[in-house]
């Protein structure tokens, strides 16, 4: 744990991945409270290490991370993350990365979503959203709207 605190970026990164390789939850706590003090690199880590562990209770901070990160590396790492947590929160946060220019960050978005919810239609759009609209007919009200995703985000498939 000491080394969570190190200066060397180094041999903390190397501390939090043997973290998640350890898998134990008791990490957990530990490493979301490094997230808010360190810089971009060392949360991806971090990230990663929380979707190797797989306590859910890493779920609320990742996906507000989701809404404030931009940097490619961090939204992929994120979304690889949510994916191993598999927690059905994830999955209206993960549609806007269908739409990422970066093909990278939509195959972790699709992935991930094919983790959370045993659908697999790659990166077909038009797939996820009338998935989406099926469980949502079901399901109606289950989860509220949120302003990082709207209900309904237009067709950019050509």
């Amino acid at each position: 744990m000491e080394a969570l605190h190190d200066d060397d970026n180094t041999m903390k990164c190397d501390a939090i991945r043997a973290m998640g390789m350890l898998k134990n939850p008791k990490f957990a706590a530990n490493l979301l409270a490094q997230i808010t003090t360190c810089g971009s690199w060392i949360r991806t880590t971090l990230y990663t290490a929380l979707g190797d562990i797989g306590d859910r209770q890493a779920v609320k901070t990742l996906l507000t991370q989701l809404e404030a990160a931009y940097e490619s590396y961090e939204l992929e790492a994120l979304a690889i993350a949510l994916g191993k947590l598999k927690d059905p929160r994830a999955v209206r946060s993960l549609f806007p990365l269908l739409y990422h220019q970066l093909p990278t960050i939509r195959a972790a978005a699709a992935h991930a979503l094919q983790e959370i919810t045993g659908q697999d239609f790659g990166e077909d759009i038009l797939r996820w959203r009338a998935w989406r609209k099926a469980e949502e007919a079901k399901h109606p009200n289950t989860v509220p709207e949120t302003p990082y995703f709207p209900p309904d985000l237009p067709d950019r498939t050509g």
